[in-house]
């Protein structure tokens, strides 16, 4: 495909994933994909509308941050789409990149692939003219009668994530504390205030979407056994199952399982959880025939 040209998605697919893909002849570069959900303004409804690297899942699930992988021709970013779950309201799917370390130019084979849910290509839009770009529309599935299309757009930013999110409509969170030194020739006496002076009020914290990456926490594993004759097993994958909340429920679903099978793991497993910081709270609550009413693993 080539810029301004559009397709017809197939109208027996609902699922599908972008992926951009690229070769590093340097090396030490770093792409990363992002999605940006439109409503027919051309604006993101709030700042929840961006999925990324620090936001990971729109709020119905619906679309995906799946992260990027090694590939034969390099390396790959990938997100993950469900346009049976998106929000009725939401009319474009943005399909933007951004790089660390340089820029698009220093990159080769650079590329947006449109995958369906069987995983053969739908579309692919391939760019050769980047340069000094920092950030990529590369495209975007949007609706028209009813019908969902692709768009390849290939447009550049040279401001990076954040200019392109802001162009959208996003809101970029910045750091408004600064530090300034005063200097003065000569000390000055100072002076014995009559009364306690006024507290002045706290800076408000910066609100918006933040694009430098957050540092996940680096816990200290822990063991759930209570001797050395258990052993850890894998219940079974939920990747490519269906949306967020429907992974989480099947996920949810088999470890209440195992821990009414194993009476000795549930009050284990409970036991290390409230111990880690921060706040652990499953949403789903799944029914079975040994309870009375749908439970957590926390109850």
């Amino acid at each position: 495909m080539s810029s301004g040209e559009n397709i017809l998605l197939p109208e027996c697919e609902q699922r599908f994933h972008a992926v951009v893909g690229w070769s590093d002849p340097e090396g030490g570069h770093a792409v990363d994909l992002s999605a940006l959900l439109l409503t027919k303004n051309r604006t993101v409804r709030s700042d929840h509308d961006m999925v990324f690297y620090n936001q990971p899942a729109s709020v119905d699930g619906a679309v995906r941050h799946l992260g990027n992988t090694p590939s034969d021709a390099g390396a790959e970013a990938r997100i993950a789409i469900d346009l049976e779950s998106l929000a009725s309201e939401v009319d474009a799917i943005g399909l933007v990149a951004s790089i660390e370390g340089g820029t698009f130019g220093t990159l080769a084979d650079l590329r947006l692939t449109v995958l369906g849910s069987s995983g053969a290509d739908v579309a692919r839009f391939d760019i050769a003219a980047a340069s000094t770009e920092t950030a990529f529309h590369f495209g975007e599935l949007y609706r028209r009668d009813e019908k969902w299309r692709f768009r390849a757009v290939g447009q550049g930013w040279d401001s990076g994530l954040a200019g392109i999110a802001t162009d959208f409509g996003i809101a970029i969170a910045t750091d408004e504390s600064t530090e300034e030194t005063v200097q003065s020739e000569a000390p000055a006496e100072r002076a014995v205030p009559a009364e306690a002076p006024a507290l002045e009020p706290k800076a408000a914290k910066p609100v918006g979407v933040r694009t430098k990456r957050i540092k996940p926490i680096r816990l200290a594993p822990s063991m759930l056994a209570d001797d050395a004759s258990w052993q850890s097993a894998r219940l079974f994958s939920i990747s490519g199952v269906g949306v967020a909340a429907e992974q989480e429920k099947r996920a949810t679903s088999a470890l209440l399982s195992t821990m009414v099978a194993v009476r000795r793991f549930g009050p284990r497993w409970r036991r290390t959880w409230a111990r880690r910081p921060g706040r652990w709270r499953p949403s789903s609550r799944c029914s079975s025939r040994w309870a009375r009413k749908p439970s957590s693993p926390m109850d």
